[in-house]
């Protein structure tokens, strides 16, 4: 259908002329002729102007049209399927190439789709062929080297056949080379498998003839319908049927045997399979109206029922009595036996030590192993090889080797050195180059040796330089150690802001015997900074002045001051630098007893000392 939009314009309706003879109406009446004649028009022609308006809308829609079809689309299908095959037959020619494309660009969903169905039937297939190949090769194997298995050769030569084949023939007890499934009602073939060595012929001729001869049993001897064929023998052939009984009485199973096989394999392979096939298929079963497909499904019951058994071991009369093996052999092949089975398991006992030996190998820290396996020369020289990295700080992995009952000489190793980042490693590389004192610990975490305890001043500088070059050290921490002079450092830092120096009432003269003090903190302070220049550490005193409550606030607060400044002097002027000193005088603030007796004020008449500590 084109998409160009379908317009339909109605034909114009010309007005009666006057009949001849007549004359024409006035123009008024004319007019009003005219006016009812389209009023007329427009009553009997708008409904279908409308539809068909509506239908031109309608056919320009395309996706109108797209939707009306797709919901006939499945009718009509269903429609033209009951009518004949012309529409499967178009469809065919159309899915098939459209299939090989899909196929070609992407094969993936096509693999996704079939691979439920056909990985099992494949695996199944694989699965059964091998215990039959393997089940040949060990009756095989089994009779080859005796001296039954050379009679049969014999007999293979005599006959043509192969020795596998003489062989199954003599250790075979029976084995179910085909089964077939038929129909009961129709007597039709459903399916049908055989085993790959079977001599199967068309299957569809054999249900015909089990079919009649069904048929002739029912007719001659005037058997019921339920009454069926148990079995037909043909040499060392026989056909076993098995049609079950309501409820599993819609088909029947027929196996050609060859052998002579128990009775219990019609309970427990036929008739179990036969019911599996009934409680799978039993709609199919009924609905059967020639089309066999639907039964592909009972393919794995029915293969299910090709089994075989074999004779444990040949009966003892088929041996020759009194058949032994000459010493002269039988003897080289027992120690031939014996020696080998002594090689395996000093074999197995090696291999059993060196893989202990490796997983011991590889939890060292330190050591790497990059190769190893067993040497080219191992009878005559090492067995195993080894190659790697190790730290020379590991353990020795020559060392390890008694542990596993393994000598050195079994093993060529191959080591090149490098420096492990393993924190014990680290840390020992660590106490090899600095040789700590006993005073002083070390300790790895992440990269960062920490160093704690006391420690000389140059074993720290030394440290701090050496650290650098170290393998697995990023950072050195020294902030738990401390030196005797930083150690000095600190006590003096303690005295000193122990002490005070007291001052006379209302004055900034040291008390009496405070001359004393006074020349023992310069000397402490002067020591405190002649260790900053070795400890690293930069002291900054704060002078702090104070006074008793007696006098006005501001007199105390000068007189505080006037306190602070005198110390500060004195310390400047015995060699201390004045930018690292500072006095402030608090006055009554922060006083250091409650004032209750004249001691009490004596001791708040003071000058005190902070230290702090510059970066």
């Amino acid at each position: 259908m084109s998409d160009y939009p379908l317009r339909i314009v109605p034909t114009p309706t010309k007005p009666p002329e006057p009949a001849a003879g007549t004359m024409p109406a006035p123009p008024a009446q004319a007019a009003t002729d005219q006016a009812k004649l389209t009023e007329l028009r427009r009553l009997l022609l708008t409904p279908e102007q409308q539809q068909l308006a509506e239908i031109q809308q309608r056919l320009n829609d395309h996706r109108g049209r797209v939707k009306d079809l797709s919901s006939a689309l499945p009718d009509a299908i269903n429609a033209r399927n009951r009518q004949d095959e012309a529409l499967t037959a178009a469809l065919t020619h159309n899915i098939g190439p459209a299939l090989k494309l899909a196929i070609k660009h992407d094969p993936s969903a096509v693999i996704e789709a079939v691979t439920p169905v056909i990985g099992p039937a494949i695996r199944q297939a694989i699965t059964k062929a091998l215990n039959e190949f393997v089940q040949s090769i060990d009756e095989t194997m089994k009779y080859s080297v005796s001296a039954q298995g050379m009679k049969w050769r014999i007999e293979a030569l005599k006959t043509g056949r192969s020795f596998a084949e003489v062989v199954m023939y003599h250790t075979l007890l029976y084995r179910v080379e085909q089964a077939f499934l038929f129909h009961k009602k129709t007597g039709l073939l459903l399916q049908h498998v055989a085993t790959p060595t079977a001599a199967s012929k068309d299957a569809d001729m054999i249900s015909g003839l089990l079919t009649a001869i069904n048929d002739f049993a029912h007719d001659s001897f005037k058997t019921t319908h339920e009454q069926n064929l148990m079995k037909l023998d043909y040499g060392d052939l026989e056909v076993w049927i098995e049609g079950g009984t309501a409820p599993v009485d819609l088909a029947y199973i027929a196996v050609v045997i060859n052998g002579n096989a128990p009775e219990g394999l019609r309970t427990e392979v036929l008739l179990p399979a036969l019911e599996a096939i009934h409680g799978k298929q039993r709609a199919a079963l009924l609905a059967f109206d020639g089309d066999t497909s639907p039964f592909d499904l009972s393919r794995p019951h029915l293969e299910d029922c090709l089994q075989a058994q074999y004779r444990g071991k040949s009966p003892v009369t088929e041996q020759p009595k009194g058949f032994r093996l000459p010493p002269t052999v039988a003897l080289p092949l027992a120690l031939l036996f014996l020696l080998l089975c002594v090689w395996g398991f000093f074999n197995w006992r090696a291999q059993r030590r060196w893989d202990a030996y490796l997983n011991k190998l590889q939890a060292e820290q330190g050591v790497i192993v990059t190769e190893q396996g067993h040497s080219s020369n191992g009878l005559f020289g090492p067995r195993f090889y080894l190659e790697g990295l190790r730290d020379p700080l590991a353990n020795d992995p020559a060392a390890l080797l008694p542990a596993h009952n393994l000598k050195p000489a079994d093993v060529a190793s191959t080591w090149k050195p490098y420096h492990s980042l393993d924190p014990t490693l680290v840390l020992a590389r660590a106490v090899r180059v600095l040789e700590p004192p006993p005073t002083v610990t070390l300790n790895v975490e992440n990269g960062v040796l920490k160093v704690s305890g006391d420690a000389p001043q140059q074993w720290l500088e030394t440290a701090r330089r050496v650290t650098r070059a170290l393998p697995g050290v990023t950072r050195f921490d020294e902030s738990g150690l401390l030196t005797a002079e930083a150690r000095e450092q600190f006590k003096l830092k303690e005295e000193i802001e122990f002490a005070s120096l007291y001052f006379n009432t209302g004055t900034a003269q040291p008390a009496p015997g405070q001359a004393a003090a006074l020349q023992k903190l310069t000397q402490q302070v002067k020591r405190l900074f002649a260790l900053a220049s070795v400890t690293g550490k930069q002291p900054k005193l704060e002078i702090t002045g104070h006074t008793d409550t007696e006098g006005s606030a501001d007199f105390n607060q000068r007189l505080s001051q006037q306190r602070a400044d005198r110390v500060l002097n004195a310390l400047a002027a015995s060699g201390v630098e004045r930018a690292q000193l500072h006095a402030v005088g608090l006055a009554t603030k922060f006083p250091l007893r409650t004032e209750q007796s004249a001691e009490d004020k004596q001791l708040n008449r003071r000058v005190s000392v902070q230290i702090a500590w510059q970066n």
